[in-house]
């Protein structure tokens, strides 16, 4: 039963900047995280690896109740050998807060639908402030996975997704409709959020 699964001893180092100004629909502020873990037999581990990931958020106000959110996130590992939970993901419409540093949300795809040993990632939206705490955003994002650690921009070789979701802030935290879709064909996913996460 346990042939399956490894001792992982690693090293973690974090840097971490956060002025947005609310968790939930900021309207203003940036949040960066850089982090870097590396893992070698050599010190108890049943693995060698290195990996390196940043991820930058950024809330820029346009005028009076419109709002740009932006992000970006990279990451990139020493090998494609990686124990599976090491590995970067991406999809679904939100992330999970226990993943935080591998997987990333991206419209139009399931969660976890893509992975790979580097990953790099981008979303835009638009947020609208609707009145009293009520929030509606719309944009795109695009993402590429590897293994083979080789990718050029410029081809575009990307996927990408598109979603739209109706937010509020409400007395048992934030309420979010979220609907997606990769092409605007017939692949569509919505999901409703309740809650704050913890």
């Amino acid at each position: 039963m346990l042939a399956d699964r490894q001792f992982l001893f690693t090293a973690v180092g974090s840097l971490e900047f956060n002025n947005l100004n609310r968790p939930y629909f900021s309207t203003r502020g940036l949040k960066l995280k850089v982090t870097g873990e590396a893992s070698d037999k050599r010190y108890l581990s049943e693995a060698t690896f290195s990996q390196l990931f940043g991820k930058l958020d950024a809330a820029i106000p346009l005028y009076d109740g419109l709002v740009l959110q932006t992000q970006a996130m990279a990451g990139q590992s020493s090998t494609s050998n990686l124990p599976l939970h090491y590995r970067f993901y991406q999809g679904g419409l939100t992330v999970n807060p226990l993943f935080d540093a591998r997987h990333g949300p991206l419209w139009g795809y399931a969660v976890q639908q893509l992975s790979g040993s580097s990953m790099a990632a981008v979303r835009g939206a638009l947020q609208f402030h609707l009145g009293r705490d009520i929030y509606l955003q719309g944009g795109w994002n695009a993402a590429h996975l590897s293994d083979s650690g080789t990718w050029n921009p410029e081809n575009f070789d990307w996927t990408q997704g598109y979603g739209i979701s109706l937010g509020a802030l409400t007395l048992i935290g934030p309420i979010n409709f979220s609907l997606s879709t990769p092409d605007f064909k017939n692949n569509y996913a919505f999901k409703v959020e309740v809650g704050y996460s913890f």
